[in-house]
């Protein structure tokens, strides 16, 4: 005992905690680091022997060097020397009284803290940290036992991998347990440590290989507010620290689940059908009141829908669509609506799930969104949303086009328009310009049978969205997406083959934002001005124009570059023929000729291409 005092010179003075990164002394760093080493070796043989005869001494040498530990300059040399091994050993071999025990984890949690050489210490023997995670099981000592296994876990990866798989479980066990007698403060600790665990996918399979332990965990979620009688965030203005600290857990745990609920091995343990799927089901129900319920549930089972098959027995068979639409048309909190939107966007994919979407009410409730002055995270989910809807529907391109209830003279995409006009957020201003595009590919498409039905909403649309040209000319001068650009010019040829879709492309086209990058996409040079082409690609267009030789070319998902390049340029080739055979009467004499100069420009470019790809197969 009294070599341990003399060891650190207590006596006077109090313990300091030194900052990690400042120095480790007055003299310099490595011969002080070997002094302190050589100090505490030599201290070893008495801390065995009062270890030996159980001496009442060793708790109190145990509580000075657990004090010690505080400051970091004694953590590397306490590793070093010896004593902790020393500790480790008597803490996994041997039953030890309260009074000690604390101290020694004190010991074990301060030294592991921010250094890596102790933590690889104790994670390098599974025995050690089983030893640590047994006394889990002792609440009493909870607040020393926590702090070690967050240490050893936080910023340490390579190692905390060679930790029992199960320590999460326990952590989460021991959380979740009634009978455990713990604060609010420990509670969250507790929790917020197997969360720690749970960041490393080793640990989240094997919370799903252990039977019983997700509902565990979501057993957490369900009672923590009320485990501690607090009230929610949500339901009060001025949150305390309690409240805060909780919410902070809760989202954490909702980050977690969601990542466990992405992993492979969730989806084949649990499929949408499995009794854990429903209860996730059940608490999308006006019935449940807890937002952070509703957030896991859409978080989860979002993640579970991303193959056609699941999407569709959601929507078909469980139709769990319902209560989704219901939290768009109500909720308020910013994260259960993105939530919410990001499942329902997974089921929109699958064309057989769109109209009995659009059916159910979705646009109408997305309507309200639109309305919304709401983050833009939310605001983009909804357009995109949105957008899927439309896709290949025409059914759901007429209920997007129908009047607004609560006005009087919009129809419910109306506040996109406005939006497009007013935000300066581009991923927002182009999901808008995208959605515009997919409606007019469905109300341009060329199908005789449906063209009765679509000229009435293709006649509304525009009526009342007198700026389409706006949205349609963003999407092909920008650079960002050349996916999302090809579609553009195919939707422009589309439009281009009807008197009406002419007229508002030609203007579209006369804005040198758009005119710019289709000189540059027919001749490949975006410096040069439209010169006069040669006779053969004046013979070519001819034909193009009067027996429309080609077509627009839709994209498609598998194209490459130099595929979506060349439907690119057939497609510009198609929209200029198009315009100038629909509104070419319409259009002054040099706008005119510039159009068919570019045209027979074009035309020659891509002979040259069409000759240049045969050369190459041939060779």
């Amino acid at each position: 005992m009294k070599e341990v005092e003399e060891v650190f010179h207590l006596g006077t003075g109090e313990v300091k905690t030194a900052d990690p990164s400042g120095g480790i002394g007055e003299e310099s760093g490595a011969e002080d680091h070997n002094r302190k080493v050589e100090k505490l070796e030599n201290i070893l043989r008495a801390l065995a022997q009062l270890w030996w005869i159980d001496s009442t001494q060793f708790d109190i040498a145990t509580e000075i060097l657990a004090d010690r530990s505080r400051d970091y300059k004694w953590r590397a040399p306490l590793g070093k020397s010896g004593v902790l091994i020393f500790y480790l050993e008597i803490l996994s071999c041997h039953e030890l009284r309260h009074s000690l025990k604390k101290h020694v984890l004190r010991l074990l949690g301060n030294s592991c803290a921010d250094l890596d050489e102790n933590r690889e210490l104790i994670a390098s023997s599974v025995n050690y940290l089983s030893s640590i995670i047994l006394q889990l099981k002792d609440s009493t000592v909870l607040p020393y036992t926590l702090p070690v296994l967050f240490n050893i876990c936080v910023d340490y990866a390579s190692e905390v991998e060679h930790a029992p798989d199960d320590t999460a479980v326990a952590l989460i066990n021991t959380a979740s347990n009634h009978e455990s007698i713990v604060d609010l403060e420990t509670y969250i600790s507790l929790v917020n440590t197997a969360l720690s665990y749970l960041q490393h996918k080793k640990f989240q399979i094997a919370l799903l290989l252990q039977e019983g332990s997700l509902n565990t965990i979501i057993t957490i979620l369900v009672d923590s507010y009320s485990r501690f009688e607090i009230q929610t965030a949500e339901s009060t203005l001025n949150e305390n620290d309690d409240v805060k600290a909780l919410t902070s857990m809760i989202t954490a745990l909702n980050q977690v689940l969601s990542d466990i609920s992405a992993l492979q091995e969730f989806q084949e343990i649990y499929p949408v059908s499995s009794k854990f799927c429903k209860t996730l089901q059940s608490w999308l129900l006006p019935s449940t009141k807890q937002v952070h319920l509703k957030v896991c549930a859409c978080i989860m089972l979002g993640n579970l829908a991303r193959l056609d098959a699941t999407c569709i027995e959601c929507v078909q068979a469980i139709q769990i669509h319902k209560p989704l639409i219901d939290i768009v048309f109500h909720a308020n909190s910013t994260q259960l609506l993105h939530a919410a939107l990001g499942f329902l966007k997974n089921l929109a994919i699958p064309i057989q799930n769109k109209n009995t979407l659009g059916e159910a009410g979705l646009l109408e409730a997305l309507s309200r969104i639109w309305s919304m002055d709401t983050i833009p995270q939310v605001q983009f989910v909804s357009t995109s949303l949105g957008r899927l809807l439309t896709v290949g529907s025409l059914e759901n391109v007429r209920r997007i086009t129908q009047d607004c209830s609560n006005t009087e003279s919009g129809i419910l995409v109306s506040p996109l328009v406005k939006l497009f006009e007013n935000t300066e957020d581009e991923p927002i201003k182009m999901e808008i310009a995208r959605l515009s595009t997919s409606i007019c590919r469905v109300l341009y498409f060329n199908s005789t049978q449906s063209r009765g039905q679509i000229e009435p909403i293709r006649i509304k649309f525009l009526q009342k969205n007198p700026n389409i040209g706006l949205q349609l000319g963003f999407v092909v001068s920008q650079t960002k997406w050349p996916a999302v650009r090809s579609e553009g010019w195919f939707v422009f040829a589309l439009m281009a083959r009807s008197p009406e879709g002419a007229e508002i492309v030609s203007q579209v086209v006369s804005d040198p934002s758009v005119f710019q990058p289709l000189v540059e996409l027919l001749t490949g040079d975006p410096s040069s001005g439209i010169v006069p082409a040669s006779p053969t690609a004046k013979i070519l267009n001819s034909e193009l124009i009067d027996c429309q030789e080609l077509v627009p070319k839709p994209v498609r998902p598998q194209d490459q570059v130099d595929e979506l390049s060349r439907a690119d340029r057939e497609n510009a080739l198609v929209l200029i023929g198009e315009m100038l055979k629909n509104h070419g009467s319409h259009m002054a004499v040099p706008c005119k000729t510039t159009f068919k100069d570019l045209l027979n420009s074009g035309g020659d470019y891509l002979l040259s291409h069409q000759h240049g790809r045969t050369e190459t197969r041939s060779a």
